[in-house]
């Protein structure tokens, strides 16, 4: 543990993954988490190359290893990067991925960044609130991408998947005058 000390018997430098002691020169094994390059006090994990996010480093030197999450990553430098919308987490030791790598798949334009699941789909396609998958909406059917999939309004034969707007009435009926943009057929 202690590489070199003083006449007096204090420890002035400790092994790597150890914390020097300012006020009584012993040394101490860092706890997970933390590290010291033997000359500091144990710092935690933190204060070095990840930042804030970094969550497990080298005991020796900080240099973060993994980050927390909601962030990945970033090999060249080894700082964690918050995921930005569009991106999740991965395992923590690599980059932050697409969404479309998640549970949502292809279909997924929002997911949480931490856990990976969609948490919006992309329009006309509905989410299923049990697994957090996308899916189309079939024919008749719309969603914006937060919910699953809903009907659209009676008398429709055809409307738009993201807004339910009735597109073509049923023989027999008119898409309102009186509110064109309701998309209703009365």
């Amino acid at each position: 543990m202690c590489q070199a000390c003083t006449t007096q018997g204090k420890c002035t430098q400790c092994s790597t993954g150890h914390g020097l002691g300012t006020s009584d020169g012993t040394c101490t094994q860092c706890k997970d988490g933390e590290w010291s390059n033997g000359m500091t006090p144990c710092k935690p994990c933190s204060s070095g190359s990840g930042g804030v996010h970094c969550s497990v480093c080298n005991v020796g030197d900080g240099v973060c290893t993994r980050c927390s999450a909601g962030s990945g990553l970033n090999p060249s430098n080894h700082s964690c990067n918050v995921c930005l919308s569009g991106t999740m987490f991965s395992d923590g030791k690599t980059q932050c991925l697409s969404c479309s790598e998640g549970s949502g798949g292809d279909l997924c334009e929002q997911c949480d960044s931490s856990t990976g699941h969609c948490i919006k789909c992309k329009p006309s396609n509905g989410l299923n609130s049990t697994n957090l998958v996308c899916s189309p909406c079939s024919p008749l059917t719309f969603s914006t991408g937060k919910t699953a999939c809903k009907p659209c309004a009676s008398g429709c034969v055809s409307c738009d998947g993201s807004s339910g707007k009735c597109s073509k009435c049923s023989p027999g009926f008119g898409l309102s005058q009186h509110t064109p943009e309701t998309g209703e057929c009365t």
